[in-house]
């Protein structure tokens, strides 16, 4: 069972993410299966096997894998840099974001480089990583075959997801009207120093996911406390450096529940269940959730991958939207995308892109953003090459964004460029800034429900 206790509590460290020295990009050298580089204390992956094809039970965006070694033991000391040695691409150097301690021998590290992000986490001798790429998205995880590396690529996702949001008041009104509308207020009442800070979530799971998870060796909280982790990475990869953290996020429990996870069973009877059912309601407010994201197995729509509640200008973030505040996202779409972070920016008003966004959105600005490769940085860059586009979190595939159009562990913000292997701003000033909206909702989502002073809360899992 989780819990939080304050014996277990996590001790969290934070570092600024400045560049690391040159000196500490060491020079590296292939050998047969995989790249070592000329300091092996800086590696992520101490061994590297010989490629192969995934088996017939992987999911279909897994591409290619390889049999790693990883040093736990290093790990848990938090090192401030690691090296991204990953096979088939030029090593990329991290330097963490945030690190800390979890219950019953656990632990979790983040950083991010020039192209990439991971969150590494562990629970005894079981390893996890979840790894994005501006070209491309590798999972690790410890299982029965033991630590594996996979490649997977992103040609689940639909080309157009329109229909994985909810408003409350259903679609009434469209873009043209809304912009004349007065902007709703995101200003939660009170004062802000005295407010809860930090965003809890509930995430609540089918039995189906349970025994998928266990089938493969795989912690089942570790997995949901992962979800969570890999959400808070995307939201600090989407901060400017130096400036507060656009949302502060805290997973208040996991639980599995007793729910028909079936294909007889929609996305929007997920929510109903969310929003109307006893149980989530009541959990939600023992736990004292400010959201709910459900995770299944199985679904009627298999044409995309969740599906969840989001502000408008007729309902915006506040007490008449808490109750709309849920998502649900289904497991077999993980690493095709990261739909549990997708439909996460949705809760706060995060829209698609422009040409894939619901009418009357609550910001005509606050849309995620897709570009192909570009030669330099800067207001004019130079198209160049081939090379398949990238996108952000909340966009959808759209077709002018070329080969797989990567999704990246970012929410969209002008501010902010991935720079290996080539320049991508992650949004465009003014009018494509998901970012933006979650930090301008972040604090009065944070209020939905008060903190139960009976629950002492600490990060962990077990």
């Amino acid at each position: 069972m989780y819990r939080r206790t304050l014996l277990g509590a996590a001790l969290v460290l934070v570092s600024s993410v400045t560049p690391p020295p040159e000196s500490l990009r060491a020079e590296v050298a292939l050998e047969a299966f995989g790249i070592v580089s000329a300091d092996p204390e800086l590696d992520l992956l101490t061994h590297i096997g010989p490629i192969g094809r995934p088996g017939s039970t992987a999911p279909t965006s897994a591409m290619e894998e390889w049999p790693v070694s990883v040093d736990l033991t290093r790990l848990r000391t938090f090192p401030q840099n690691l090296l991204l040695n990953l096979p088939g691409r030029a090593p990329d150097l991290l330097t963490r974001v945030r690190s800390g301690l979890r219950v019953s021998d656990g632990f979790m590290w983040s950083g991010r480089g020039a192209g990439c992000s991971a969150l590494l986490s562990a629970k005894g001798s079981a390893f996890r990583a979840s790894i994005s790429c501006l070209n491309g998205t590798y999972g690790i995880e410890t299982g029965a075959a033991g630590t594996i590396l996979t490649r997977y690529e992103f040609a689940f996702w639909p080309s157009s997801t329109t229909n994985d949001v909810v408003y409350p008041g259903g679609d009434a009104g469209s873009p043209a009207q809304a912009m004349g509308q007065e902007p709703p207020s995101c200003v939660p009442a009170g004062d802000p120093d005295e407010l809860d800070q930090e965003i809890d979530v509930l995430i609540l799971y089918s039995t189906p996911v349970r025994q998928a998870l266990q089938g493969m060796g795989i912690n089942v909280q570790q997995y949901m406390q992962d979800k969570l982790d890999e959400t808070q990475l995307a939201m600090d990869n989407s901060t400017v450096p130096g400036q507060a953290v656009i949302a502060q996020l805290h997973l208040a429990h996991a639980q599995e529940i007793d729910r028909p996870d079936n294909s007889t069973v929609t996305f929007g009877d997920d929510l109903d269940y969310l929003r109307g059912d006893a149980l989530p309601i009541q959990l939600r407010n023992t736990w004292s959730a400010d959201l709910v994201m459900l995770i299944r197995e199985t679904t009627f729509d298999d044409d995309y991958c969740g599906l969840a509640g989001t502000p408008n200008r007729d309902t915006p973030p506040g007490p008449g939207f808490a109750p709309f505040a849920v998502g649900v996202t289904k497991r077999t779409c993980d690493f095709s995308g990261f739909p549990f972070q997708h439909e996460f920016g949705h809760l706060f008003g995060a829209n698609h892109d422009p040409d894939n966004t619901p009418p009357n959105p609550l910001r005509d600005w606050a849309f995620a953003h897709f570009a192909n490769p570009n030669g330099q940085c800067g207001p004019n860059p130079i198209p160049i090459g081939p090379d398949p586009g990238a996108r952000t979190l909340v966009a959808t595939k759209h077709e002018d964004c070329r080969g797989e159009c990567t999704q990246i562990l970012h929410y969209s913000n002008a501010q902010i460029t991935v720079t290996d292997p080539w320049c991508f701003t992650t949004g465009i000033a003014g009018a494509r800034e998901n970012a933006d909206v979650i930090e301008e909702c972040a604090l009065i989502t944070a209020q939905y429900r008060p903190r139960n002073s009976d629950i002492i809360f600490a990060d962990g899992f077990e």
